[in-house]
């Protein structure tokens, strides 16, 4: 009898042990971990963009796992096509369980996910593109949500920068999508109030880029403006400069955040002695040293936006904020200033613009 009450105390023994191991979560797999999807331009036209602000999102998550705040990147190549968008918002959707998306490096590609976020009602982030150009339906639809620099806070450094430049006329050329339109109906807003001469605003498709800004470069020379405005990539800033070289003209060129990358890519650096562009301020004055310490290289424009965009994600969604509530508040002080929900807009935040230059062989801050 004793002994049929042992067994019977050493079964009711194991069977607990049992089901505190299966119950218990083991210390080293923590059940708390977030799901961040990452639908980025790692190759393609944008994948300079892409890979910059991929870059701050796995900066943020190394440091939130210094703070013991474990999150898992489930990372999709868009190859800058739309079509790759979908299908990889559908996957992480359906298939990864993601808590939220980050995604579209440039206008087109963030355009392609918008619906699918409302249709999945998952929450996603653009960290690259200004509140001004996303579409209608994206500006109502409640899971969506912008963290780039805002074509405000670009009007007012570029205002500057053509009065203190003295600038006397302007051409304008306008890559035929929403980033391209957008930024040339700002500048000529601000050219008509600056009383600026417009010579030309001369658009192009974006299929046939650059090699058409050749046959542009030629029109130039005609007009001989004392600036050209051209919103465009890191390849077509070194193509057009490159014309201006070969037809031995010397326009300011102003351009928009890829001026560095063409810069460092060129084998020519002394065609950039009249190069300028508009990039977003960068507030916080450790992350450039906490990003070489990771890296060991330095942080390019759109990887404090990266950064941000993650930790605004993460913080918000462990404070159980239900992000797609009007009524929601939650804000994040990043690294490019502050992001907070907004009953009103998409825009968590408008940012502050700087103009950078070249034209003394180094990339700096122009004054």
């Amino acid at each position: 009898m004793k002994l049929l009450f042992s067994a019977r105390i050493k079964l009711m023994l194991l069977t607990s042990i049992l089901f505190l191991s299966c119950t218990t979560p083991p210390t080293t797999n923590p059940t708390n971990t977030l799901k961040i999807g990452i639908i980025a331009s790692l190759t393609g036209p944008a994948d300079e963009e892409g890979r910059s602000w991929v870059d701050g999102a796995q900066l943020a998550v190394d440091e939130l796992k210094e703070q013991e705040i474990h999150v898992s990147l489930i990372i999709d190549d868009d190859e800058t096509k739309p079509a790759k968008v979908a299908s990889a918002f559908a996957k992480m959707a359906t298939v990864d369980k993601v808590s939220a998306i980050i995604g579209g490096t440039w206008d087109f590609l963030a355009e392609a996910a918008y619906p699918l976020a409302k249709q999945y009602q998952i929450p996603f982030l653009t960290p690259t593109n200004p509140i001004e150009i996303i579409s209608k339906p994206a500006q109502s639809n409640p899971y969506v949500f912008v963290a780039g620099l805002s074509l405000a806070a670009e009007r007012e450094a570029i205002k500057l920068f053509l009065a203190k430049e003295q600038i006397r006329s302007i051409t304008i050329l306008e890559s035929t999508i929403p980033w391209g339109t957008f930024h040339a109906e700002m500048l000529q807003s601000l050219a008509v109030e600056l009383g600026i001469p417009i010579k030309a605003r001369i658009p192009f498709s974006f299929d046939s880029y650059p090699d058409v800004l050749k046959s542009l470069a030629l029109q130039i020379s005609r007009d001989l403006p004392d600036l050209v405005f051209a919103p465009i990539s890191y390849i077509g800033i070194d193509v057009l400069l490159g014309e201006f070289s070969r037809l031995r003209i010397s326009p300011k060129l102003l351009t928009t955040q890829h001026l560095e990358d063409a810069f460092k890519l060129s084998d020519e650096s002394t065609l950039y002695k009249n190069a300028y562009a508009v990039y977003p301020k960068l507030l916080d004055s450790t992350f450039s040293d906490r990003f070489f310490k990771r890296f060991n290289r330095p942080a390019t424009v759109y990887s404090p936006h990266g950064y941000d965009s993650l930790m605004f994600l993460v913080k918000a969604l462990r404070s159980n904020i239900n992000l797609a509530e009007s009524s929601s508040q939650f804000s994040y002080e990043g690294s490019t200033g502050t992001l907070a929900l907004s009953a009103t807009s998409r825009a968590l935040g408008i940012g502050s613009a700087r103009i950078m230059t070249t034209r003394n062989g180094i990339f700096e801050e122009w004054s």
